[in-house]
């Protein structure tokens, strides 16, 4: 416990502005996690759609995408609000550092470069932390379920796209 707090105590107020997001970042991780399986889940219902018809499954492929959707908006709504509170607790945490230190250390820089950084740049990084690791590793699940999916259908094709990949990151 005690090492925690002093790690906690020991890290910046950059760090510490970050660290209250894990919980947006967590749960985006989640629906991403969500959002993938979905996706193969809707490919597998509309190929039941194609081969045997019938009202139930098109029912089913219509309320899985009303839910995808859902989530999606979800997820971009949640995402935005964490993003931009974020960029403005690290804005406000880096200006606080700027001016607790000398003058010189950054009068050397225009304002408008300095405003850049506590713009463009915090809202990159902020974005990078909060919305892309959940994405990336959402796409990762999708590729796995998707691997998943062509080996329940027909395990050959899934020998062949991963020879054809391998060949194709090799060259």
């Amino acid at each position: 416990m005690r090492a925690a707090e002093g790690k906690r105590a020991a890290e910046g107020p950059k760090q510490a502005a970050l660290r209250l997001y894990k919980p947006a970042s967590a749960l985006l991780l989640v629906g991403a996690g969500l959002q993938a399986l979905g996706l193969v889940a809707s490919a597998l219902v509309s190929r039941r759609v194609l081969d045997e018809g019938g009202g139930e499954w098109l029912c089913a492929l219509l309320l899985l995408a009303a839910l995808l959707l859902f989530l999606r908006a979800g997820m971009d709504r949640l995402a935005g609000d964490a993003v931009d509170r974020a960029a403005s607790d690290l804005r406000r945490a880096t200006l606080d550092g700027l001016l607790q230190k000398d003058a010189a250390a950054y009068s050397r820089f225009h304002s408008g470069q300095l405003f850049s950084r506590l713009t463009k740049d915090i809202y990159t990084i902020c974005e990078w932390r909060i919305r892309f690791l959940p994405q990336t590793a959402g796409q990762c699940i999708r590729l796995a379920a998707a691997a998943a999916a062509v080996l329940s259908l027909y395990a050959p094709l899934l020998g062949i796209v991963l020879a054809a990949g391998a060949a194709a990151l090799l060259l």
